[in-house]
């Protein structure tokens, strides 16, 4: 489903990422996992279009994304819940919803089915999203992204600083997609057992490359924990 192969980026001069190929078959969880600024943002924001690829290719099934700009690529299918949320706080939850709507490949029956997946948001449906609790803002920055129905979502450590509770719920609307097989997922995530209940397969980066990688049932988490040990 999307390929990333040989991508190399960064900022202005600084090169942050060297190489890196990976890939998230259809219908699967693939987790990126790494200690704190080796790259793992950088890459998400690499694929959606935010910052160019300075060499290598982007692919969504048999569609080049590599040159694309950011709103082709969610139209194409490609689904983004930044780390920090980025909802539009001076907008209903209702109004955030209908932009992933309309920003992303439209369904008029999409927006039904995520309020289904977040009953919360239904119960908030015309409250400003910067009124919100984190948990919250963080399940509706989701649910906008599902919206949109992407072909592939990437996350980016949708877990941090949320209440435990509201992390098991987002755990379990991820269980569910995973089950229905209708989304690929990359999962940027830094909780390693919450990346390997959910994840297929992963990948540790570490500089700006790719350092392991395997399937998460054989996957050890002392190991994968010492990765990203500062």
């Amino acid at each position: 489903m999307l390929a990333v192969e040989r991508v190399t980026a960064g900022y202005g001069e600084g090169r942050v990422l060297n190489g890196v190929s990976l890939a998230v078959p259809e219908g699967r969880v693939v987790c990126l996992m790494g200690r704190n600024g080796v790259g793992k943002t950088t890459l998400l924001q690499t694929i959606i279009g935010l910052l160019p690829a300075t060499s290598g290719a982007i692919r969504l099934g048999d569609q080049d994304l590599t040159r694309l700009p950011p709103w082709e690529r969610a139209r194409a299918g490609i689904g983004y819940v930044p780390q920090g949320r980025g909802i539009f706080p001076f907008l209903t939850v209702r109004e955030n919803l209908l932009v992933g709507q309309e920003v992303g490949r439209p369904d008029p029956v999409a927006l039904e089915e995520v309020l289904e997946l977040f009953p919360r948001l239904r119960d908030l449906y015309h409250r400003a999203g910067g009124a919100l609790s984190g948990g919250q803002q963080q399940q509706l920055a989701l649910a906008r992204a599902l919206v949109g129905r992407p072909r592939v979502l990437l996350l980016d450590e949708p877990t941090e600083g949320i209440q435990p509770s509201i992390v098991w719920e987002i755990e379990e609307v991820l269980q569910i997609l995973k089950a229905r097989g209708q989304v690929a997922i990359l999962l940027v995530e830094q909780f390693v057992d919450f990346a390997l209940s959910l994840g297929d397969y992963y990948y540790v980066m570490e500089r700006g490359t790719i350092v392991a990688e395997g399937a998460t049932g054989s996957a050890d988490p002392a190991a994968l924990q010492e990765y990203l040990s500062v």
